[in-house]
């Protein structure tokens, strides 16, 4: 039985409406709310009610629930962009005693409120919020956690059950995320019933080098943060018994959780960009419904509902493949592959132009980027040479073919404004040049043939990461352009390596084209890997990470809540199809500061 169902809302709306804007004077709250394990109800459970943001989280009410699991809480609402979450501590179900390892929780969405606080609820805070959360403290910058606060109601619903995103295709049946979110949500419930199952689940969720965790919130936090340590033995603790269903049948490769995201005007997403808020930016290859070049736009939120009338259309896009950035001043910078053009958009999702521009001095634009100055760099595939929009003025161009440039393919700024381009010519390069154009060190850096490089990213120490999709590789160069290793790190999980993209923490997310998969490569800072870890070590579960949302990936990016966000390029290979979408890996990465440029930094 659920007390107070009547007040059940839609919460991804009305947590929408509470982030729009603060109340003009303080509003009081009143939650109520129930604590249970399935349709068990928790007894004695201790519920607090906290508003979190930049610094620590201010708690707003307390109380405990009564003998059917209830509790009534008022408070003085925080406004946006707080984020409201609800902490519930120890209690007792079907007449057991107090179970100190009990800690279950959920976000708290906008009036009028109700609030079913279960291991549903609990998984899915622990997931959107892996990056923010410190035992029952959450803490963060705007638009991170804020944005991390909606995602949850993709996940679950404020009474408590599976939110229509996660429900319903193209997740639902269709993919692992329902049945994976179930499943850790079941395996907690065996600790939440029973204490004594408390040690096995805390023993099986403890990260490689870290303490043990001692409640059910942290034991699926550790989880989220390395879901593919200890899959398998994870699994062995989904209980007889499962409230929640359905469930997945055998031992994933890595608790991650998939969402994907098929609404806005899809057709060969090949790379996205997010703006200062976290909205994601996307190119398509194809216009719907075949492989024609491309004339639209998709804009997504930061919780992946579509923006701006989507699909947006205009401003000359024609055949958008790799090429897209968002520069500091909001606007969106787009390079046409069959056009060979490039197109450019307002914040707002506006064309600035009724056509396409720089058509006289690009063919096949595919790598765009903004430097420290402000200018727009693309490249010029079917050249040899990329372009400079000197301050972001497209009336000011300069064509550079210095370095050894060659089919350039992608661009990336490192710390000091140089240009690091990924050449996909006869023999696959890096050349580096200066924000004036000039070559710098022995450029171009030769890979050597049979090279296809693709992705490139540079990290804050300097080094450049390209991924190689004829080499199944990364290679990795250090600021002077010598090669940190001789060979590039390969594994057969990285068969037709493509995007590339390093999180906050500088590791590195490849993806693989041909295999559908996903690989994580420890960078620099190997004091966020694994113990005994060195730089350029696969630290993902053998074989890569791998969702059935995914489909031939090739754009791979990190938001400001620590989503990891992959595009699905390619439906099928023979005959080709444009892939459908995009695919979120909720809370897998260090968040990111966007729009990005440079080497990533935290938000």
């Amino acid at each position: 039985m659920r007390v107070w169902k009547f007040a059940a809302f839609a919460a991804t709306a009305a947590f929408a409406s509470q982030l729009s804007a603060a109340p003009a004077s303080a509003e009081t709250v009143t939650l109520f709310g129930r604590v249970a394990s399935g349709a068990v109800a928790i007894t004695g459970s201790t519920v607090k009610v906290y508003s979190a943001g930049k610094g620590s989280p201010t708690l707003l009410a307390s109380g405990s629930t009564n003998a059917v699991g209830n509790f009534r809480l008022q408070y003085e609402s925080p406004g946006a962009p707080a984020v409201v979450y609800v902490v519930a501590d120890g209690g007792a179900t079907g007449g057991a005693a107090n179970n100190g390892a009990i800690r279950l929780a959920s976000v708290v969405a906008g009036p009028p409120r109700f609030l079913e606080v279960n291991e549903l609820s609990t998984v899915a805070t622990a997931y959107v919020f892996a990056q923010f959360l410190d035992g029952k403290k959450l803490s963060g910058p705007a638009p991170g956690l804020p944005n991390a606060g909606a995602m949850f109601f993709n996940l679950v619903t404020s009474e408590g059950e599976p939110a229509p995103t996660l429900a319903l295709p193209p997740n639902g049946s269709k993919t692992e995320a329902l049945a994976t979110l179930n499943s850790l949500a079941d395996i907690l419930s065996g600790c939440v019933r029973d204490a004594a199952d408390c040690a096995a689940l805390f023993e099986a969720a403890t990260r490689p080098g870290a303490a043990a965790p001692t409640n059910t919130l942290a034991a699926v936090q550790s989880i989220a943060l390395s879901p593919g340590a200890a899959a398998a033995d994870v699994f062995a603790l989904v209980p007889a018994k499962t409230p929640y269903k359905p469930i997945l049948t055998q031992a994933p490769v890595a608790w991650t959780i998939a969402l994907k995201f098929t609404a806005g005007g899809f057709d060969g997403p090949g790379a996205m960009a997010f703006d200062a808020d976290a909205n994601i930016w996307v190119t398509n290859n194809f216009m719907p419904p075949d492989t024609t070049a491309g004339k639209q736009l998709t804009v997504l939120d930061p919780i992946g509902r579509p923006m701006f009338g989507s699909p947006v259309v205009g401003g000359g896009v024609d055949g958008s493949g790799w090429g897209i950035a968002v520069a500091q001043d909001g606007k969106v910078w787009v390079g046409n592959y069959a056009g060979g053009s490039m197109s450019l958009f307002n914040r707002l999702g506006k064309p600035l132009s009724k056509t396409a521009f720089a058509t006289d001095v690009l063919d096949g634009t595919q790598g765009v980027t903004v430097d420290f100055e402000g200018n727009v760099w693309a490249s010029s595939n079917k050249e040899d040479h990329v372009v400079r929009f000197k301050g972001g003025d497209r009336s000011k161009t300069k064509v550079v073919s210095a370095g050894g440039i060659e089919k350039p393919f992608a661009i990336v700024v490192d710390l000091d404004g140089n240009l690091w381009i990924a050449n996909a010519g006869k023999q696959g390069s890096v050349s580096k040049i200066s924000p004036n154009g000039t070559a710098l060190g022995a450029s171009p850096f030769k890979f050597g043939n049979k090279s296809s490089p693709k992705g490139i990213a540079v990290d804050r120490g300097g080094n450049v990461w390209v991924a190689d999709f004829l080499r199944d590789g990364v290679w990795v160069l250090d600021r002077k352009g010598d090669f940190v290793f001789d060979e590039p790190i390969s594994v057969s999980s990285l068969d037709g390596a493509w995007g590339l993209a390093l999180d906050g923490n500088e590791n590195v997310w490849v993806v693989s084209f041909l295999l559908k998969r996903l690989n994580l490569i420890c960078g620099r800072n190997t004091e966020t890997c694994p113990p005994g870890s060195k730089m350029g070590d696969i630290i993902s579960p053998k074989g890569g990470y791998r969702s059935e949302a995914f489909q031939h990936l090739t754009g791979v990016s990190v938001d400001p809540s620590g989503n990891l966000w992959v595009a699905n390029n390619w439906k099928t290979l023979d005959p080709i199809a444009g892939g459908d979408g995009l695919v979120a890996l909720i809370g897998a990465a260090a968040p990111v500061k966007t729009p990005l440029l440079g080497p990533p930094q935290k938000p």
